[in-house]
């Protein structure tokens, strides 16, 4: 019986994802509060673009924002990402994810051709100054 028990299920724990299966990388932003406003970074590698936008409330689903197939939005580390119009509140965590595409990897044929990132963050006062800190 003890020796039945390996042979048997040795091939069931051996069984997975393939060895080129990795599982993509996820990445963070730098966060920043400018004149009371979140200015999301990123360090871009070569012609990236941001293709998708997710940003969420923590613990309160009603109050996101989803964007997605985002034309023309390049990256440039002096800017900020946009939150087209969302309305961040001192006092509450959010959640944001987005996607940038590089047309350079996706015209080479490399992959992979995009890159993901995702902050949890928490914005507070300061003596009336907002800040933020990652979760």
């Amino acid at each position: 019986m003890k020796r039945i028990f390996p042979v048997i299920f040795l091939p069931l724990f051996l069984t997975g994802c393939p060895m080129g299966d990795r599982v993509p990388m996820v990445y963070s932003a730098k966060l920043l509060m400018v004149a009371n406003s979140l200015c999301i970074q990123v360090q871009p590698e070569g012609r990236e673009r941001m293709s998708s936008l997710w940003i969420e409330e923590i613990g309160n689903p009603e109050h996101q924002l989803q964007k997605y197939n985002i034309v023309d939005v390049p990256v440039s580390v002096q800017k900020c990402l946009p939150t087209y119009g969302y309305t961040f509140q001192p006092g509450r965590a959010y959640h944001v994810s987005f996607m940038l595409e590089s047309l350079d990897k996706n015209n080479g044929g490399l992959t992979p051709a995009s890159r993901s990132f995702s902050n949890g963050f928490t914005i507070w006062t300061n003596a009336g100054v907002w800040q933020v800190a990652e979760l």
